[in-house]
Protein backbone atom coordinates (compact mmCIF):
# COMPACT_ATOMS: atom_id res chain seq x y z
CA UNK A 1 0.00 0.00 0.00
CA UNK A 2 1.13 3.45 -0.46
CA UNK A 3 0.13 6.25 1.32
CA UNK A 4 0.90 10.04 -0.49
CA UNK A 5 -0.75 13.76 -0.15
CA UNK A 6 -3.49 14.36 -2.94
CA UNK A 7 -2.42 15.67 -6.16
CA UNK A 8 -4.94 17.32 -8.46
CA UNK A 9 -5.40 14.34 -10.55
CA UNK A 10 -6.94 12.55 -7.45
CA UNK A 11 -10.10 14.39 -7.17
CA UNK A 12 -12.61 12.37 -9.66
CA UNK A 13 -11.58 8.89 -7.44
CA UNK A 14 -11.83 10.67 -4.06
CA UNK A 15 -15.47 12.34 -5.17
CA UNK A 16 -16.57 8.50 -5.98
CA UNK A 17 -15.05 7.44 -2.75
CA UNK A 18 -16.53 9.69 -1.27
CA UNK A 19 -19.98 9.17 -1.91
CA UNK A 20 -20.40 5.72 -2.39
CA UNK A 21 -19.10 5.05 1.00
CA UNK A 22 -21.34 7.93 2.77
CA UNK A 23 -24.37 6.17 0.45
CA UNK A 24 -23.47 2.81 1.99
CA UNK A 25 -23.01 3.65 5.27
CA UNK A 26 -25.60 6.49 6.08
CA UNK A 27 -28.47 4.54 4.55
CA UNK A 28 -30.65 6.57 7.15
CA UNK A 29 -30.67 9.66 5.00
CA UNK A 30 -33.15 10.30 2.18
CA UNK A 31 -31.82 8.98 -0.97
CA UNK A 32 -30.00 11.81 -3.01
CA UNK A 33 -28.87 13.56 -0.22
CA UNK A 34 -24.88 13.06 -1.33
CA UNK A 35 -23.09 14.37 -4.17
CA UNK A 36 -19.84 13.89 -5.99
CA UNK A 37 -19.27 17.84 -5.37
CA UNK A 38 -19.46 17.41 -1.76
CA UNK A 39 -15.95 16.16 -1.54
CA UNK A 40 -14.66 19.64 -2.84
CA UNK A 41 -16.46 21.11 0.61
CA UNK A 42 -15.83 18.67 3.12
CA UNK A 43 -11.85 19.19 2.57
CA UNK A 44 -11.45 22.33 1.50
CA UNK A 45 -8.20 23.94 2.86
CA UNK A 46 -7.23 20.46 4.72
CA UNK A 47 -4.50 18.36 4.62
CA UNK A 48 -5.44 15.30 2.26
CA UNK A 49 -3.87 12.13 2.10
CA UNK A 50 -4.72 8.87 -0.47
CA UNK A 51 -3.84 5.50 0.33
CA UNK A 52 -3.33 3.39 -3.22
CA UNK A 53 -3.07 0.07 -3.75
CA UNK A 54 -1.64 -1.71 -6.79
CA UNK A 55 -1.86 2.33 -8.58
CA UNK A 56 -5.75 2.52 -7.67
CA UNK A 57 -7.47 4.87 -4.72
CA UNK A 58 -8.81 2.92 -2.10
CA UNK A 59 -9.46 5.42 0.21
CA UNK A 60 -8.53 8.72 1.67
CA UNK A 61 -8.37 11.06 5.08
CA UNK A 62 -8.47 14.94 5.37
CA UNK A 63 -6.61 16.13 8.71
CA UNK A 64 -8.32 20.16 9.79
CA UNK A 65 -6.13 21.99 11.89
CA UNK A 66 -3.57 19.98 13.81
CA UNK A 67 -5.59 18.38 16.47
CA UNK A 68 -8.37 17.31 14.40
CA UNK A 69 -8.92 14.41 11.82
CA UNK A 70 -12.13 15.49 9.87
CA UNK A 71 -12.56 12.90 7.63
CA UNK A 72 -11.32 8.92 6.75
CA UNK A 73 -13.61 7.45 3.83
CA UNK A 74 -12.22 4.07 2.42
CA UNK A 75 -13.76 2.60 -0.66
CA UNK A 76 -16.82 0.17 0.15
CA UNK A 77 -14.96 -3.36 -1.69
CA UNK A 78 -11.97 -2.44 0.39
CA UNK A 79 -12.88 -1.89 4.17
CA UNK A 80 -11.49 -4.18 6.62
CA UNK A 81 -8.28 -4.87 5.08
CA UNK A 82 -6.30 -2.34 7.27
CA UNK A 83 -6.47 0.86 5.03
CA UNK A 84 -7.80 3.23 7.66
CA UNK A 85 -5.26 2.17 10.14
CA UNK A 86 -2.69 2.78 7.85
CA UNK A 87 -4.43 6.07 7.05
CA UNK A 88 -4.58 7.35 11.04
CA UNK A 89 -0.95 6.37 11.44
CA UNK A 90 0.02 8.72 8.44
CA UNK A 91 -1.91 11.63 9.61
CA UNK A 92 -0.04 11.27 13.11
CA UNK A 93 3.44 10.37 11.16
CA UNK A 94 2.12 13.72 8.99
CA UNK A 95 0.00 16.95 10.52
CA UNK A 96 -2.14 15.62 12.76
CA UNK A 97 -0.92 15.73 16.35
CA UNK A 98 -2.20 14.33 20.22
CA UNK A 99 -4.26 14.95 21.81
CA UNK A 100 -6.47 14.56 18.00
CA UNK A 101 -9.87 14.61 18.06
CA UNK A 102 -13.01 13.46 15.77
CA UNK A 103 -16.35 13.64 15.26
CA UNK A 104 -18.31 10.38 14.53
CA UNK A 105 -22.17 9.73 14.24
CA UNK A 106 -23.69 7.59 16.63
CA UNK A 107 -25.68 5.54 14.00
CA UNK A 108 -22.05 4.52 12.28
CA UNK A 109 -21.25 1.74 14.74
CA UNK A 110 -18.57 0.12 12.22
CA UNK A 111 -16.47 3.28 12.35
CA UNK A 112 -17.11 4.22 15.82
CA UNK A 113 -15.96 0.87 16.94
CA UNK A 114 -13.15 1.25 14.22
CA UNK A 115 -11.87 4.22 16.08
CA UNK A 116 -12.19 2.63 19.92
CA UNK A 117 -10.66 -0.36 18.68
CA UNK A 118 -7.54 1.93 17.34
CA UNK A 119 -7.09 3.40 20.61
CA UNK A 120 -9.66 6.40 20.09
CA UNK A 121 -11.58 7.49 23.51
CA UNK A 122 -15.32 8.47 23.39
CA UNK A 123 -14.58 12.49 25.27
CA UNK A 124 -18.41 13.27 24.60
CA UNK A 125 -21.09 10.69 24.05
CA UNK A 126 -23.93 11.32 22.16
CA UNK A 127 -23.70 15.65 21.29
CA UNK A 128 -26.54 16.55 20.14
CA UNK A 129 -26.68 17.92 16.19
CA UNK A 130 -29.56 17.61 13.33
CA UNK A 131 -30.11 15.45 12.33
CA UNK A 132 -27.33 13.04 13.55
CA UNK A 133 -25.95 13.11 16.96
CA UNK A 134 -22.25 12.17 17.63
CA UNK A 135 -19.53 11.15 19.63
CA UNK A 136 -16.95 13.49 19.99
CA UNK A 137 -13.40 11.23 20.26
CA UNK A 138 -10.00 12.03 21.47
CA UNK A 139 -6.26 10.34 21.03
CA UNK A 140 -3.99 10.96 23.68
Amino acid sequence: MNIREMIASDRPALQQIYLDARVETFHWWPEGSFKLEDFEASTEGEWVLVAEVEGEIVGFSSVGGEHFLHNLFISPSTQDKGVGKQLLAACFEGKLNKPARLKCTVRNTKACGFYEANGWQIEEADVAHDPDPYHLFVFR
